[in-house]
């Protein structure tokens, strides 16, 4: 699926309210743009969400991983930089001891094979 920038998706709902025609909106967007058009549901779908918002895009929620502030960066690095000899599993409460049965079985595989 193609990605379309929002100047696309207004020029093809301005298209459609004006020509009532999906076949006739892709012609168009593949003259104009000289690009892979939108499908005639995508079309469609663009058209209802602006009658019913009034914005063309719908703004959906993100499942990418939310992004890291600045200042909690800053503290790991000044937390490392002070005690350079501690090690992440120190800093995260980690021990070397293992109860059996208690890690993942995929990783019981790797654990126990000698090269």
């Amino acid at each position: 699926m193609a990605a379309f920038t929002g100047a696309e998706h207004a020029r093809c709902v301005f298209l459609f309210e004006e020509t009532k025609s999906a076949t006739i909106v892709q012609h168009r967007f593949r003259t104009q743009y000289g690009k892979d058009h939108p499908s005639r549901p995508t079309i469609y779908s663009w058209h209802q969400t602006f009658v019913m918002s009034g914005c063309s895009v719908s703004h959906s929620k993100h499942t990418s991983r939310p992004r890291t502030a600045e200042a909690v960066v800053e503290q790991v690095r000044d937390s490392f930089a002070r005690s350079p000899r501690k090690s992440t599993r120190c800093a995260k409460s980690l021990h070397n001891c293992r109860i059996w049965g208690s890690e993942p079985p995929h990783l019981h595989l790797l654990i126990n094979r000698r090269p």
